[in-house]
């Protein structure tokens, strides 16, 4: 079955007129031979759904079948089979074409609703052309017994009453073989489900609710639950290439995550205060059901979240089915979501925990999107059997292969279409479709490569190239293409005699075939070349081979240490796979061209990873973005092309940001590599935030922490992909940051830019005088007279506004992390108390996730560094005081009591697990050091708050004061238990944890026993229930730090002259 206007182009030229839909059937008649008696004859051929007339055309695509221009008018009835999903009759009346001795004509076919929804468009649109009356489709359902005489059914169009759904068809009892289908009946309490060409298996509790297209609901009213499945419309992969939509599946998932979380129970599309929804899975989802021996691709995502506030429960799964037969050019996305709403006063489980209801609910999602599967069924006939009689090819296995062939020496599919092709059924580009003469030069003899081949001899010329220059790292990968291939001393005059070979029969070609000039077609299939050349490279050794690929060849060119004329070479086949070329195809590509100039004029700059034929508009310029994102990660852009000039590089990574045609991909490959390249700058300007409010982890390109310990004292690292960033690339750089920020519904970007701001404020001291310079100007008029609202773009607002959505828990943590940087100074603290704004969000953020510390760690963390830092001011800590009263405090009091029973290390532990042992250097340390330092701010000049704080927590903080200092005393020892497993922990990929968290924990946990120590009930508790002074007497520490030192002094004193100042 084909919609594709490729392969209906190419049946329209064999029969003549133009088709709107083909499919390969099986044909099955009955003729008159030459002895006169009937004989049943079956054959393969394409069936084409014309304007006027139903076309039958030989399945080598040579010729019309004699006879086989059936007009609509010659068309009696259309019986469809109720036993099978295959089988339908056609009904001529008496003036059928002669060739057709019989009136009824059978065929099998597997996409039989499609081709009946066509047949009856254009059998309604012929009737009308012709009598100018409007008249029903005759369409009959009915049992047909093969090849057995059928009386003419009255029409269902004599009848108003609508058909009722036919019930799927069974294998016939004492019929099966191999060629049967054999069906898989549901599990024990599920049942079967269809939807469009799709079936899947949901809980007997679901009925059917609401049918909206392909979009249907599902409901479970005695628990509350709906299952919403939503099949979106096939999509041609090269038009999602061009269009930037070939991305994996993931990218729907969260466009859908943006939209549930934005939308709230009631209906309303804006998301409200307080409405935040912890995610609890978001994560690949691997199908795990065949039942229908299907053969297309499944890639899926998993996402499973909740509304903290109105107890919503979402569970979705995601699949994209990619590859699809017949022609393997297609893809189709599907959306399986579960929503439940908790009710507190109503328990629809009975007594199951929350987290056992939660694994039931993911449950069913799981098994509907398992099960889900094409309604294909093996063909009961041997016809559409390959010649091989021991090889069972079922509907869903059975592809175009000429087509396919055809589109595959047109290079018209993706690198990962080719990959898939030739692994899943061994397929690969034949001979260039362009040219006469076949497999073999007409009068010369020599023997003529496939495109395959022509591929490993540019691939093979390139690793020569290298070899040679002894800059070939595996010299095997040379020998693995075999002597069979022909040497080219220069890559590229590969790519040159494919460009001249190609010969096309519409358009005109220019006399002198080397220039190109005119030929738009010529010019686009160079540019294929191209893609499938880097295909080439890439997979040679294997998909994701690190031998050699793309980025191994750029590598070489940048450190290989090449002669003149070899550079040339490799720059010349980098530059070609790069493809910088004009839009407007009728213009050839020079592989000689500059490419700084074209890239810097990026707003007139549109790039396509398609077949570059899909846009009218001939302006701007085109590229790989593939090859593009590997000339990015391995500095050969700001090498190569900007000859490492700061300015040019800026400006092109802040054109390709900023262009709404640039990749998802690309945009985040620029990202990562600033914040990778924070790491240069760390060690030079990284300032201690005030207050004991620094110490927090920088996040690295992936979420984790980052790695501050690079020294190395080199302007770029190729390997890594990092260089020194200037203040002249960064001032360029920061707006467009900025402005990803400013876009809500991409919320990875938005994530990433804000990563990365968070490392540029961490490691450079004037981004952040940039930010707040910017809040400061932006924000003046508007924050007048005090209690202003943000201007709208300014970083202040964009801040807020992420904080107010809260639509992805790793934007908020970024942006909580960037307020942590930016809190430090007393300007922006100031901005914030003067427009009384952005501080709501904090105390409702706090006040969303308090209940839940540990699994909310990385959003309380640094939320609490901000509410300290923001409390260093007097007028803003009275400001909290005076509007919040204690709610602040009370949120913080029941976070300790949660995380109070959790040591941060075990000392007296001989086998303490080594995940125990992360897990409380990177969560339990780090959330008790942030609670010391918020619950000390809020004690300051409050005798109410010190008395609050040390009933609560005196005891527990004196026990966990005397750990800590153990866990010093036994970190200075490396043959203690602790110290040994410190230093294990760094062969771990987490890596040893920062000693600075732990030194922040205990400067803060000091500084707050020594701030509760000027109260006199707690300096009591702490010499006479606590042995504090006792303790501090007698224990010695070994650690020689001298912070820690100072405090442990300081916190003596406090308490000896809390003691000399009492009466008595």
């Amino acid at each position: 079955m084909t919609t594709n206007s490729a392969a209906l182009a190419s049946l329209s030229h064999v029969c003549g007129v133009e088709l709107r839909f083909a499919e390969l059937v099986q044909l099955k008649y009955v003729t008159v031979n030459e002895q006169k008696k009937n004989a049943s004859i079956k054959k393969k051929c394409y069936l084409g759904v014309g304007k006027h007339a139903l076309h039958l055309i030989r399945k080598d695509l040579s010729a019309v079948l004699p006879g086989g221009q059936l007009y609509y008018a010659h068309l009696e009835q259309v019986i469809e089979d109720v036993n099978t999903f295959t089988d339908l009759c056609i009904v001529l009346n008496e003036n059928r074409p002669t060739e057709w001795d019989s009136t009824r004509i059978f065929f099998q076919t597997g996409h039989r609703p499609i081709l009946l929804s066509f047949l009856k468009t254009t059998w309604c649109s012929d009737y009308m052309w012709r009598f100018a009356q409007v008249a029903t489709f005759p369409h009959v359902k009915a049992e047909l017994a093969e090849c057995a005489h059928i009386p003419v059914l009255q029409s269902e169009s004599n009848s108003n009453q609508k058909t009722p759904a036919q019930p799927r068809p069974k294998a016939r009892a004492g019929k099966a073989s191999k060629r049967r289908q054999l069906f898989v009946a549901p599990f024990a309490g599920f049942h079967e489900e269809m939807l469009g060409d799709y079936f899947f298996y949901l809980p007997d509790s679901f009925t059917h609710s609401r049918v909206n297209g392909n979009r249907t609901t599902y409901v479970n009213d005695l628990q509350r639950v709906t299952i919403e499945v939503f099949v979106h419309p096939k999509a041609s992969l090269m038009e999602m290439a061009f269009h930037n939509k070939d991305l994996h599946v993931r990218w729907v998932a969260l466009d859908y995550k943006s939209f549930l979380t934005s939308s709230t129970a009631g209906g309303s599309s804006t998301n409200m205060r307080g409405r935040h929804w912890q995610i609890f899975k978001s994560q690949v989802f691997l199908k795990k059901m065949d039942l229908s021996e299907d053969i297309a691709q499944f890639t899926g995502w998993e996402l499973e979240l909740e509304c903290k506030s109105t107890g919503e429960y979402i569970s979705a799964v995601f699949l994209r089915r990619q590859f699809l037969p017949p022609l393997l050019d297609t893809a189709q996305d599907v959306a399986i979501i579960l929503r439940h709403m908790k009710l507190t006063n109503e328990k629809p489980f009975g007594l199951m925990e929350p987290q056992e209801i939660q694994t039931t609910l993911s449950s069913w999602v799981h098994m509907a999107a398992n099960s889900f599967s094409p309604l294909m069924t093996q063909l009961t006939s041997d016809a559409l059997l390959e010649e091989s009689e021991a090889q069972v090819t079922s509907l869903t296995d059975f592809i175009y292969r000429d087509v396919v062939q055809a589109k595959m020496n047109a290079l018209l599919y993706s690198e990962e279409a080719f990959h898939w092709l030739l692994t899943r059924y061994k397929l690969a580009p034949g001979y260039v479709p362009f040219r006469t003469g076949g497999p073999a030069d007409e009068g010369t003899g020599s023997v003529v490569l496939t495109l395959e081949e022509e591929g490993k001899r540019f691939l093979k010329g390139v690793l020569k190239v290298l070899n040679d220059e002894n800059a070939l790292k595996n010299p095997e990968v040379l020998r693995e293409i075999g002597d069979h291939i022909p040497t080219v001393q220069d890559p590229f005059f590969v790519a040159q005699d494919l460009y001249r070979m190609a010969r096309f029969r519409t358009g005109v070609v220019s006399a002198d075939q080397t220039s190109g000039s005119g030929d738009a077609r010529r010019n686009a299939w160079l540019e294929r070349v191209s893609k499938y050349f880097c295909y080439q490279i890439n997979h040679c050794c294997g998909a994701r081979s690190e031998k050699f690929n793309l980025a191994v060849l750029v590598d070489s060119c940048i450190n290989g240490h090449l002669q003149a004329d070899a550079r040339r070479k490799i720059l010349r086949v980098v530059q070609f796979l790069l493809h910088l070329r004009p839009r407007n195809y009728a213009k050839p590509f020079s592989e000689s061209g500059a490419l700084l100039m074209p890239l810097k004029d990026m707003d007139a700059v549109t790039t396509s990873d398609g077949d570059g034929m899909g846009s009218s508009i001939p302006q701007g310029y085109t590229f790989n973005q593939t090859v593009m994102q590997v000339l990015v990660e391995s500095l050969f852009l700001y090498q190569e092309v900007c000859q490492k000039n700061d300015a040019d590089y800026a400006e092109l990574l802040k054109k390709m940001l900023c262009h709404r045609m640039i990749s998802l991909q690309l945009k985040a490959t620029i990202c990562r590599q600033i914040i990778d390249s924070c790491a240069l700058a760390a060690a030079d300007e990284q300032q201690p935030g005030e207050g004991g409010g620094g110490g927090l982890a920088m996040p690295e390109a992936g979420g984790g922490d980052k790695d501050e310990g690079d020294d190395e004292e080199q302007h770029h690292s190729a390997n890594s992909g990092t260089f020194r960033m200037t203040q002249a690339f960064l001032r360029e750089i920061v707006p467009s940051l900025i402005d990803i920020m400013k876009d809500p519904d991409n919320t990875f970007l938005q994530a990433l830019a804000t990563a990365a701001l968070v490392n540029l404020s961490n490691a450079f001291s004037f981004i952040k005088n940039m930010l707040i310079f910017d809040l400061d100007t932006q924000n003046s008029t508007s924050a007048e007279g005090g209690g202003g609202q943000a201007n709208q773009s300014s970083v202040l607002f964009l801040l807020e506004n992420n904080l107010f959505r809260r639509k992805d828990d790793h934007v908020v943590e970024y942006t909580l992390l960037l307020l942590v940087n930016l809190t430090t100074t007393a300007k922006l603290r100031e901005v914030i108390l003067k427009q009384q704004t952005l501080l709501p969000e904090l105390v409702d953020t706090l006040l969303t996730h308090y209940a839940t510390p540990f699994s909310s760690y990385k959003l309380l963390i640094p939320l609490n560094a901000i509410l300290g830092q923001l409390a260093n001011d007097d007028d803003i800590r009275a400001h909290m005081q005076e509007v919040f009263g204690m709610s602040i405090l009370d949120c913080c009091l029941f976070m300790f009591d949660a995380v109070s029973g959790q040591k941060p290390f075990e000392t007296s532990n001989q086998n303490l697990p080594l995940e125990d042992f992360q897990f409380s250097a990177k969560v339990v340390a780090p959330l008790k050091s942030k609670l010391y330092f918020v619950l000390k701010q809020l004690c300051v000049n409050s005798s109410k708050n010190k008395a609050t704080v040390g009933s609560r927590t005196l005891e527990g903080l004196c026990l966990e004061f005397r750990q800590i200092y153990e866990v010093y005393n036994d970190l200075e020892l490396n043959n203690t238990p602790l110290g040994r497993l410190w230093s294990s922990s760094s062969a771990t990929p987490g890596g040893p944890p920062s000693t600075s968290t732990l030194l922040d924990m205990f400067i803060n946990l000091a500084t707050l026993l020594t701030l509760l120590a000027i109260h006199k009930r707690n300096l009591r508790t702490m010499i006479d229930s606590c042995g504090l002074l006792e303790f501090l007497n007698t224990k010695k520490i070994a650690t020689h730090t001298e912070v820690i030192v100072e405090k442990i002094t300081n916190l003596r004193l406090s308490i000896s002259a809390g003691i000399d100042t009492e009466p008595g």
